[in-house]
């Protein structure tokens, strides 16, 4: 194997673990985002709040239909899924409008509509505080290395280890697989039976 062979084989292999790292992902972000939307409907008291409850929720069904459909139909679940968020979003309802921004942005960067998504998405995390507990899930959508560095400087623990492990995608993502090795070290040591850190040693195995 030649020199400039072998780089470009890592790079390939650091394709597929972060690609099948989605399952994991996808399953956790969206349990977490499941039952913090229920809590906020449980919450709700006037008829506006309750009809932005209600668009979420079929937003989330659509969403969740599109994780189980084939690449055609996935595709038209995706846009129902983005015009029930933007109905519930235009609701102007307080926290479960953010939310479904939120979500809209998410679906749109699935929908290979990056940027557009995450521009909805830090929107979206402008208008929550600090210690809510939707940012990370949601800085993490974004797998924007600068966001993601501070929100871990910040010493927010609530999904800590998938922020970290989302963090040191980004940096591989950059090139800076020595800085993305500290991070997951600092993963695996600090969390060692999260769902995360066989994919956080696989991933170092990469960037060696």
């Amino acid at each position: 194997m030649s020199h400039d062979e072998k780089p470009h084989k890592k790079k390939e292999l650091a394709d597929v673990i972060y690609e099948k790292r989605y399952p994991i992902i996808a399953a956790v972000v969206l349990a977490v985002l499941v039952v913090l939307g229920v809590g906020i409907y449980n919450h709700m008291k006037t008829k506006k709040a309750e009809k932005a409850a209600f668009l979420y929720s079929q937003g989330i069904k659509a969403y969740n239909q599109a994780e189980r459909a084939n690449s055609t139909k996935a595709e038209s679940y995706l846009k129902e899924a983005v015009k029930y968020f933007d109905e519930a979003e235009k609701m102007d309802a307080g926290k479960m409008s953010v939310l479904a921004q939120l979500m809209k942005g998410r679906v749109l960067m699935d929908m290979g509509k990056k940027e557009e998504g995450i521009k909805e998405i830090k929107e979206g995390l402008s208008h929550l505080k600090d210690k809510s507990l939707f940012k990370n899930p949601f800085v993490c959508t974004t797998e924007d290395a600068k966001l993601l560095a501070d929100r871990l400087s910040r010493n927010t623990p609530f999904l800590e280890a998938y922020l970290r492990y989302t963090y040191a995608l980004a940096l591989m993502k950059e090139g800076k697989s020595e800085k993305a090795k500290s991070v997951l070290k600092e993963l695996i040591g600090k969390f060692p039976n999260s769902p995360f850190t066989l994919d956080a040693k696989k991933l170092m195995e990469v960037a060696e």
